[in-house]
C-alpha cells in the first residue's frame, strides 16, 4: 500500500478542464511592415478574472506613430473578446502584420487552437487571421474595416495542465 501511494505521487496527472482563469496573460499591439522590425506598444500583463475586461488600449496610444484603435479586451476561461467602443470608423493600417499579440502563462496553459466565432464577431475576421503557437496567439486585423460597436470573439482550445 505504501509503494502504491509513492507511485501515485510520482506519476504526472492531468487536471481536467484547465483554462485561463487566474492565469497570467500579456497583450501587446504590434505593427510590422515588410522589411522592417516590428513596432510594438508596451506589453500589458494581467491575471484573467471571471468578469470584466482585463485590458484597454487606445486614447493617445500609438505604435511607431500609428494610432491605436480604442479597444476593450476581455479574456475568459477559454475565449477572448475585443469590443471597439468609442473607436469611430475606419480601416486598420494594411501591413505585413497589424494586430494583437496574446502571450499566455507558459507555466501550465497550453494553447491548442483558436477559432473566430462568426456568430459573435461583427468584423470580417477569419481563422486565417489567427496564428497560434504553444503559448501565444496573434490576431491580424491589417486592412480590415472597423466601426464603433464592432466585436471580435475568439474561442480558445486550452490543453489540460500536466503537472509533474
Amino acid at each position: 500500500m505504501r509503494l502504491l501511494a509513492i507511485l501515485l505521487f510520482l506519476v504526472p496527472f492531468a487536471a481536467a478542464a484547465d483554462g485561463l482563469i487566474d492565469r497570467e496573460v500579456t497583450v501587446s499591439v504590434e505593427t510590422t511592415f515588410a522589411g522592417q522590425e516590428p513596432g510594438r506598444e508596451r506589453p500589458t500583463t494581467a491575471y484573467v478574472k471571471a468578469e470584466g475586461a482585463e485590458f484597454w488600449f487606445g486614447g493617445a496610444s500609438s505604435v511607431d506613430g500609428l494610432f491605436i484603435v480604442p479597444v476593450f479586451i476581455d479574456v475568459g476561461d477559454r475565449w477572448l473578446r475585443m469590443d471597439y467602443i468609442g473607436s469611430g470608423a475606419g480601416d486598420f493600417v494594411d501591413a505585413q502584420f497589424n494586430g494583437y499579440v496574446f502571450d499566455f502563462d507558459p507555466g501550465c496553459a497550453e494553447l491548442k487552437g483558436a477559432t473566430v466565432d462568426l456568430n459573435q464577431t461583427t468584423m470580417q475576421l477569419s481563422d486565417e487571421d489567427l496564428e497560434v503557437s504553444r503559448h501565444s496567439l496573434r490576431v491580424d486585423v491589417a486592412g480590415l474595416d472597423y466601426k464603433d460597436g464592432d466585436t471580435i470573439f475568439i474561442k480558445l482550445k486550452i490543453g489540460d495542465c500536466v503537472a509533474a
